[in-house]
Order: structure tokens, then sequence, then C-alpha cells
């Protein structure tokens, strides 16, 4: 019988990626509401400054204090440093627009996604653990559902839903719970060390590291059970994995 029952996956550079960033359409979004509320646009320079500034901060806390900043509180701190309101009125419209963002023809997924999941399904429970941005996970279920994806997966687990982000072990105990399975009988795959390999680490899950959009060289984060660099590939290091899961 085999152990591993459980298979969970990181969302962004392991299921899907964007063609391009977004900061410049979501200037555009701020500006024209600027615009809609009677206000002056804000110079283009000062506002580039201000979303790298933004980011930086929302990288701080994501990575500090282990939790994700959504579309409020990122606009909040754009409000903060340019100093300028938005009508009340107007804020859910300009929230929402900041992040549906991704749901342009720009965000696909990642080669090999299609073809592997309907066959994963069939011999074993899946789930989701992502960190989310300013798209939160209801927005990220939206792409899902527009491929079709939505049916292969047991349990969704994003970071601005239980208000914790990897690599803390909440995000996948709650996915494991969901998914009924013991952490040594799920493993996790994600491209990055220090949210995906060592939360899975935490939780007492086996590891996959997916090299195939990005390869993360931060060693001090660790190394997964098994480096896979090719979904088509993807049976073969589930057996590489049993293997190990039988020891």
């Amino acid at each position: 019988m085999k152990k591993i029952q459980a298979i969970t996956f990181d969302f962004w550079g392991t299921l899907y990626h964007s063609a391009r960033t977004d900061n410049s359409i979501r200037a555009t979004v701020l500006q024209t509401a600027l615009r809609q509320a009677g206000q002056i646009p804000i110079p283009e320079k000062e506002l580039k400054a201000a979303i790298k500034t933004t980011w930086g901060e929302w990288v701080r806390v994501w990575e500090n204090e282990q939790r994700t900043w959504g579309a409020s509180e990122w606009l909040q701190h754009m409000q903060g440093l340019l100093d300028f309101q938005l009508p009340t009125t107007m804020k859910p419209f300009v929230l929402q627009k900041l992040e549906e963002v991704v749901l342009d023809g720009n965000t696909q997924p990642i080669d090999g996604v299609l073809e592997m999941l309907p066959l994963l399904a069939k011999q074993y429970r899946l789930g989701i653990i992502s960190d989310t941005g300013i798209s939160s996970g209801k927005t990220l279920s939206k792409l899902l559902a527009r491929e079709d994806l939505l049916k292969y997966f047991t349990s969704l687990i994003f970071s601005d839903e239980v208000n914790s982000s990897k690599p803390t072990a909440i995000p996948f105990q709650a996915a494991l719970k969901g998914l009924s399975a013991e952490p040594q009988q799920a493993v996790h795959v994600g491209d990055l060390r220090r949210t995906d390999v060592a939360g899975a680490r935490n939780a007492g899950m086996w590891s996959i590291r997916f090299t195939g959009y990005q390869d993360d060289a931060r060693e001090e984060f660790g190394e997964a059970n098994i480096i896979l660099a090719d979904y088509a590939n993807m049976q073969t290091a589930l057996e590489q994995l049993e293997i190990l899961a039988q020891k």
C-alpha cells in the first residue's frame, strides 16, 4: 500500500505564473480612480517609487511576521506614502480592480500542469497551500475555475484566509485536516525553499521542490526530499519519494 496519500501544491511559480509584472496596471487603476474622484493624478516617478517601497514593506511583513497583506493593506500603505484619499464609496471597486489584475490572459498555468493534475487526482487527494499577495485566495480560485481545475482539489488553503503564511505550520496543518491525511502521508510541491520546503518540514510533511519555473538558490533554508524540473517526470518523482517513505 502506498504511504503517500495526499499532495499539496504551492500556487505561484508552481502551478501558475504571470507573463509580466502587474505594477504598471495597478498604477493605472489608482490614477484612473483619482481622476474619477476629481483629484490630481500622482506624478509617474513618485507613484513608481511608492509602489516599490510598498512591495518592500509587503515582503518584510511576509518574511518577518508570517502573514500576507491583501489589497486593502497594500492600498492603505500607498495612501500613507502618497497622502491621497479615495471616496469611501469608491474603495470597494478599486480594491476589486487591484485584486483582479491577475485574471487577464497574462496569468497562465505552468507547462505540464493541465496534463498532470487529472492523472494525480485519480491516485491521490490533492490540495493547495498558497501565500497570497494583493490577489486573494478567492481571486486565485477564479483562475483555477477558468481552467476547470477546481474539481481536482479537495482542500484549498490560502494565507489570507487562515491569517498565517508559510513557513508556519498553520496552513499545512489546515490542509492536512482538509485532506484527512497525516503529515507523513503527504508531500508538498513548491518552488521556494523558505516557504515551501521549510514549511513542509515544519509540518512533518515530505517535500518536492519544483525548479521548472525558477530555481531557488537560498540554500540556508535547506533542501527538499526530491527536486523536480519537469512535470512530465512527476510520476517518477513520486515513486522515488515512496521509496523514501517506505524506509
